[in-house]
């Protein structure tokens, strides 16, 4: 098994919006609310630091290379995107520098239900993260998916597709990242 780490650091800014049980009070106004709760929509680890959770990258992995249909040599049609499915593992989150108590907010005037042209709109708060940087350790279970293409649907990740909320897959702007090195290890 071939386990990448690579090098990120932003493009653009993550935000996160974890769904979160719906825990308003009766009396609670849907603006006191979302004040009271806009920091738990970003995840922690146990020592309080925001972390871009594994399922993120994951995700958009996975994604990039069924987006891409890079075609398997000698394979006729077959396409990377599905080796890619079940064989990558992302298991550590990439920590920020920030903490519950430390992470700024973004607010805007966003559709009540996330339902664009639904006409009903709302202010909402979410916890952004201007710049972050970490190592993203990849590992790359199937042995038919090569270094060379690995890296370059990574790249194109970072660039189309992006994590977190608000991300160029989802037409947003957030979570862009670019990949500053590589370096390949074998378990």
């Amino acid at each position: 098994m071939k386990v990448c780490y690579a090098q990120l650091s932003s493009i653009s800014p993550y935000s996160a919006s974890k769904m979160l049980p719906d825990t308003k009070g009766k009396k609670e106004s849907h603006a006191d609310y979302d004040q009271r709760i806009w920091r738990d929509k970003a995840h922690y680890d146990d020592s309080g630091r925001l972390v871009i959770p594994p399922e993120s990258f994951s995700f958009a992995i996975k994604a990039m290379a069924a987006r891409m249909r890079l075609r398997i040599p000698g394979k006729g049609n077959s396409e990377y995107g599905k080796l890619f499915l079940a064989g990558i593992l992302v298991t550590d989150p990439i920590p920020t520098k920030y903490t519950r108590d430390t992470v700024p907010s973004w607010a805007g005037n966003m559709h009540a239900n996330g339902v664009r042209g639904n006409g009903k709109r709302v202010w909402r708060t979410f916890p952004i993260v201007p710049e972050w940087s970490g190592e993203l350790c990849v590992y790359v279970l199937d042995d038919e998916i090569p270094k060379d293409v690995f890296e370059r649907v990574l790249d194109e990740c970072g660039k189309l597709n992006g994590v977190g909320r608000y991300r160029p897959a989802q037409g947003g702007t957030n979570g862009r990242f670019r990949v500053d090195s590589v370096r390949w290890a074998e378990q």
